[in-house]
C-alpha cells in the first residue's frame, strides 16, 4: 500500500499556500512583470519558496516511481493530489523559470529541459570498472571470479542498457489519486503496472498497448460511476464506442482519449493508411505522450 509521506504532504500543502497567493498573478509573471519594490519583492520571495518546494516535490515522485514497488501509484488527500494534478504541476516549470529569471541566474534554465542522455553511459561505465577492478584484485583462482565473469557477459549483451533505463525511468512520475490504491480494482492497477515497466525498459509499442488497455479496462470499471452503460446485448463496448460514452462526462478527457485510442490502433490494427512510425526516438515520445495520457485518464476516473 503507497501512501504520501507526512514530509511530502507537509511540503504540498506549504506550496499550495505560495501558489494560491501568485494564482492570479500568472500571466503577469509568464511575461516578466514582477512589478516593483514591495510588490516585488514579496513576488520573488513567493517564486524562489515555491521553487524550493516544487524541488521537493519532484524528488519525492521520483524516489517513488524508483522505488522497489508493484504500484505507480501513490495515495494521497484528495485535495492535496487534485492541487497536484490541476495546478502545481502543469505550472511548475513557469515558475521555477521565473524564480530564475528573478533571481539572476539564467544560466541554470537548461537544467529544467528534458536532459538527452543519448550516448552517455555513466551507469554502464561505472559498472565496467567495478568489474574489471574486481577481477585484477581477486586471484585467479578465486571462485568469485566466476561472478565477475557474469557481471562481463551481461555488459556486453545489446539489451543491458541502464543508462537508458534510468533516463526513462526519470520521465515518469507517480499516479496521483485522492483514495487508496487498494480501491482501484487489479485490472487496472496491474496494467498500470506494465506500462511504466514497458517504458522503463523501452519496449514503445508495448507501452502504447498496455496504456490502451488500461484506459478500457478503467472506463468499463467506472462507467456506471460517469453514468453511462458499458455493456450492450450483455458485452462490453468496444473502446470507441466507451470513448463516445464517456467524452460528454468527462470532455477534459476527450484529448486524452483519442490519443491514446488512435495511437494504440496503429500498434494493434494493421491499415494501409496507418503505420506506426518507425524512429525508435519518435516511438519513444509517443510512448512517453501515451504514458502520461494514461495516468490522466486514470486519475480522472479514480478522483474523489
Amino acid at each position: 500500500m503507497s501512501r504520501v509521506s507526512t514530509r511530502l504532504n507537509e511540503s504540498i500543502a506549504v506550496a499550495q499556500q505560495y501558489f494560491d497567493e501568485l494564482a492570479d498573478r500568472l500571466g503577469e509573471i509568464e511575461k516578466g512583470n514582477l512589478g516593483e519594490g514591495a510588490k516585488r519583492k514579496r513576488l520573488e520571495w513567493l517564486l524562489e519558496r515555491l521553487d524550493r518546494k516544487i524541488v521537493e516535490i519532484h524528488r519525492a515522485l521520483s524516489a517513488k516511481v524508483s522505488a522497489d514497488d508493484e504500484s505507480p501509484f501513490l495515495g494521497m488527500p484528495a485535495s492535496h493530489a487534485k492541487f497536484l494534478r490541476e495546478k502545481l504541476l502543469p505550472h511548475a516549470k513557469l515558475l521555477q523559470t521565473a524564480h530564475l529569471k528573478a533571481s539572476g541566474s539564467e544560466m541554470f534554465l537548461e537544467l529544467l529541459e528534458d536532459i538527452d542522455t543519448e550516448g552517455s553511459r555513466p551507469v554502464w561505465n561505472a559498472i565496467r570498472f567495478t568489474a574489471d577492478y574486481t577481477r585484477q584484485m581477486l586471484d585467479d583462482e578465486d571462485e568469485r571470479q566466476w561472478e565477475v565473469r557474469i557481471v562481463e557477459d551481461a555488459l556486453d549483451q545489446s539489451w543491458f542498457r541502464p543508462d537508458r533505463w534510468q533516463n526513462n525511468l526519470r520521465a515518469l512520475r507517480p499516479v496521483l489519486v485522492g483514495r487508496d490504491e487498494s480501491s482501484i480494482p487489479p485490472s487496472v492497477r496491474f496494467r498500470l503496472t506494465e506500462v511504466y515497466r514497458a517504458f522503463t525498459f523501452g519496449a514503445w509499442m508495448a507501452t502504447i498497448a498496455l496504456g490502451r488497455a488500461t484506459v478500457e479496462f478503467g472506463l468499463i470499471h467506472r462507467a456506471s460511476h460517469l453514468g453511462f452503460s458499458a455493456t450492450r446485448k450483455n458485452k462490453y463496448l468496444m473502446l470507441n464506442d466507451l470513448i463516445s460514452q464517456a467524452i460528454p462526462k468527462v470532455p477534459t478527457l476527450k484529448a486524452c482519449l483519442i490519443a491514446i485510442k488512435e495511437a494504440g490502433n496503429r500498434v494493434l490494427h494493421p491499415r494501409k493508411d496507418q503505420n506506426v512510425i518507425p524512429s525508435p526516438k519518435i516511438l519513444r515520445s509517443e510512448a512517453l505522450e501515451c504514458v502520461r495520457a494514461t495516468t490522466q485518464v486514470i486519475e480522472v476516473l479514480y478522483a474523489e
